[in-house]
């Protein structure tokens, strides 16, 4: 599981946890919200469902391991549903 802070276009900062991704979108749950929240990535930034840039600044794992960034490492760790 890899959990990371995010601050949205909105002001609002807290933890998530990466629930899917790959090199273009990300799912995450966002504590405290009902909702998940799909991410895209544009050029070299990830934006919200209304194109405003969101700002991933920590990534971590269960064991409290630190991650720099999404990158190729994190792919393999995050499982996706499929249909």
């Amino acid at each position: 599981m890899v959990f990371l802070t995010v601050k949205l276009s909105d002001g609002r900062k807290g933890d998530a946890v990466l629930l899917a991704v790959s090199r273009d979108r990300m799912r995450l749950a966002l504590q405290g919200q009902t909702d998940t929240i799909e991410l895209r990535r544009a050029g070299d930034e990830w934006v919200d469902e209304f194109g405003d840039a969101v700002s991933l600044d920590y990534f971590w794992t269960a064991d409290g391991s630190s991650i720099g960034s999404i990158s190729e490492d994190v792919f393999p760790m995050v499982s996706t549903a499929r249909h």
